[in-house]
């Protein structure tokens, strides 16, 4: 073997060597463990049922209503808000109706029924109602389609509500 290959062998070999030292390399550690238990979160719900749609006068209850001009129709819905969390706070409102597109003078509203406007723990203005707290709210609203008489909303119209919705939102 000539002079060149046995170095080349010899170093092949060092290196070996040294790599074989570096695995026997070891450093010290430990845990230790938290215990940190459970976050659990909390809950934000809403249902609404109503009985349907009554005349201003709250006698008369329809299905399908022909309106005139001069009628106001109401639907009185029962509202369950569960709101159960640290630190909650929320907002309840109408949308989906595009107040723009109704026809001229009609105008749908929501409001706090007259004998809810107190709860505790909601502020309520107007269509906007806000909770505060970590509890259930049972309370009604009334939705409102008013068709004043002055209105020159043409005949066999209609009045799409459809996607009107209530939502609750985090805030």
């Amino acid at each position: 073997m000539n002079k060149v290959t046995k170095g080349t062998l010899a170093a092949a070999a060092a290196g070996t060597l040294l790599l074989g030292g570096v695995g026997t390399y070891a450093t010290w550690s430990d845990e230790a463990s938290l215990n940190a238990g459970n976050v659990s979160t909390g809950v934000l719900t809403l249902a609404a049922s109503t009985e349907g749609w009554s005349y201003d006068d709250g006698a008369t209850t329809v299905a399908n209503a022909d309106i005139v001009p001069g009628d106001t129709l109401t639907a009185v819905y029962n509202v369950d808000i569960v709101a159960e969390g640290d630190n909650l706070k929320g907002s309840f409102s109408l949308e989906g109706i595009d107040q723009q597109v109704l026809p001229e003078g009609v105008t749908v509203n929501i409001a706090p029924a007259a004998e809810d406007t107190e709860v505790a723990g909601l502020q309520m203005n107007g269509a906007d109602i806000t909770f505060t707290g970590n509890k259930t709210y049972d309370f009604n609203v009334v939705i409102t389609v008013d068709f004043p008489e002055a209105s020159e909303f043409g005949q066999n119209g209609t009045i799409n509500l459809t996607g009107a919705e209530l939502v609750l939102t985090q805030s």
